[in-house]
């Protein structure tokens, strides 16, 4: 999972892809496809856009409304059409409607298999790309402020902020600001099958799209014909839990990226103590930030790069092994960029940091994203205290990374949201009934959703298949190996691994 961009291609990274209203909207139980108007960007003749209407609070369902934008690719083979094949990539926070459309223009993010035989189908969550926005000052996000507080001062001063930045999303955004919790995105792509007149979904989730993804099965089981699940979120697992296991899988994958490096000629760090020059560098970025003479001229990028600023990017840039251009540069790019940097020039690292964390409008991804986090999240820091006693088991299970990770981010950007959890931590528990058994799909190195909770997972879903790939990398789908033709098979042919597979691709 993410914080804010995806950890897919080129297309998941222009969250302002569509930015006008595409359709009129349609209602509950009817949907108006037509073809995206040629203004929006990557439109295609392929391309199909719709909006459907859903309630804002499920709660209260003949209330106030809120629009969900959809995107289409119609299957190419209409003889061997087995139904619509919904998508969601990850984050929270990422707009499925980008990723479909790069395949409308011809990319081949999905394989043949699922492309000629269903219709390939992008809901953006609530909040996000061409559904309704949660929106909020940028200008108060990008403010440089640490989530590493070493006095109870930087810690009141942290959570002024994160009070500064929630109150400009409620008095920009409104009520969907507390309604964009999983549960409510669960329920909405139950309202996209009963508008789509499909007695059965077939559901593909990436990264956080898994969480949907157990959500959907536990309200609705049955309503699913397949469902495969990329990069397990636990939702089972307490903050502290959750944190103490991303935090060590970051450093695992950290240790796989040094080792990396001594064994790749490569490597811009091969024949280095890659531990020592990752430690000195955080070190000497925060004793003094580090300059980046190629930024500040933008807008966005920063001059300079903290050590915490360094320490949270490269969890992200550990993502793609190999070079997946131009959403990565893999690990080559990643040892360049810390080679750089150590070398006095953090211009690669604090342009990525941008890319990665900064608000470029009131509609990033960053918002809608953090607030679904902070509504499915516990709320157990409460001070000062709380969370260097917290850091502490951080400094414990991740001694180079330091405990630096997304669910750190979020668990502090969370403090003094200003509304109690909705979708607390739970047993995720889902009970097979008329579908087929749940695919997952993990990376065994991943370095964001953890291979512990892919296990944990296993054990709430009935009947569920984990396959797992002995590779690096966070998600294998958009990878195109073995474990990829695994899932393909699953949802096309309804047919399974054998439990306990083990892949390399």
């Amino acid at each position: 999972m993410r914080l804010t961009l995806s950890k897919l291609p080129l297309f998941v990274v222009a969250t302002s892809l569509f930015t006008v209203v595409i359709a009129a909207p349609g209602s509950s139980g009817s949907l108006n496809w037509s073809k995206c108007p040629s203004d929006v960007p990557l439109a295609s003749p392929a391309l199909q856009c719709a909006q459907l209407q859903a309630p804002l609070n499920w709660s209260d369902p003949d209330g106030e409304k809120i629009m969900l934008g959809l995107t289409r690719v119609q299957a190419n083979n209409t003889d061997n059409r087995i139904g619509s094949l919904l998508i969601n990539p990850g984050g929270p926070g990422q707009a499925a409607s980008t990723l479909i459309a790069g395949q409308a223009l011809g990319f081949p993010l999905f394989s043949e298999a699922l492309s000629s035989q269903f219709d390939i189908v992008g809901l953006d969550p609530r909040g996000v790309g061409l559904s309704t926005p949660v929106m909020c000052d940028p200008e108060i996000w990008n403010e440089r402020i640490t989530s590493f507080p070493t006095s109870e001062e930087e810690f009141n001063n942290m959570v002024d902020q994160n009070k500064a930045v929630w109150r400009s999303c409620a008095n920009m955004t409104g009520s969907l600001l507390y309604n964009v919790d999983t549960l409510s995105v669960a329920r909405d792509f139950e309202a996209l099958r009963q508008a789509l007149d499909e007695e059965q979904i077939t559901f593909l989730g990436i990264s956080y799209g898994s969480q949907i993804g157990q959500s959907y099965a536990q309200l609705y089981p049955g309503k699913y014909r397949a469902m495969a699940l990329d990069g397990i979120v636990d939702h089972n697992q307490s903050d502290t839990d959750v944190f103490a296991t991303q935090a060590a899988a970051y450093e695992y994958g950290f240790a796989r990226f040094a080792k990396w490096s001594d064994n790749t000629t490569g490597s811009a760090l091969h024949g280095e103590d890659v531990d020592e020059v990752f430690t000195q560098l955080v070190n000497n970025a925060t004793s003094e930030p580090i300059p980046a003479p190629g930024c500040g001229s933008n807008g966005m990028c920063r001059p300079n790069i903290t050590g915490e600023e360094i320490l949270f990017l490269v969890q992200e840039l550990l993502m793609f092994k190999d070079p997946f251009p131009p959403q990565s540069s893999g690990w080559v790019g990643l040892a360049e960029a810390l080679a750089a940097a150590a070398g006095g020039n953090a211009t690669a690292l604090s342009t990525a940091y941008a890319v990665q964390y900064l608000a470029s409008s009131n509609q990033s991804t960053v918002f809608a994203g953090l607030a679904t986090l902070c509504l499915d999240l516990g709320d157990s820091i409460a001070n000062y205290s709380d969370l260097q006693y917290r850091l502490e088991l951080g400094s414990y299970v991740a001694p180079v990374t330091r405990g630096a990770s997304e669910r750190w981010q979020a668990q502090t950007r969370c403090i003094g949201f200003g509304h109690e959890p909705t979708n607390p931590q739970t047993d995720m528990t889902v009970v097979n009934n008329g579908s087929l058994p749940v695919l997952l799909a993990q990376s065994k190195y991943d370095p964001s959703t953890s291979y512990i909770w892919a296990e944990d997972v296993r054990n709430q879903i009935d009947s569920s298949v984990l396959a797992l790939r002995d590779g690096d990398g966070h998600t294998s789908y958009f990878l195109h190996g073995e474990l990829a033709d695994i899932i393909d098979s699953y949802l096309t042919n309804e047919t399974l691994p054998k439990p306990n597979t083990i892949v390399d691709t």
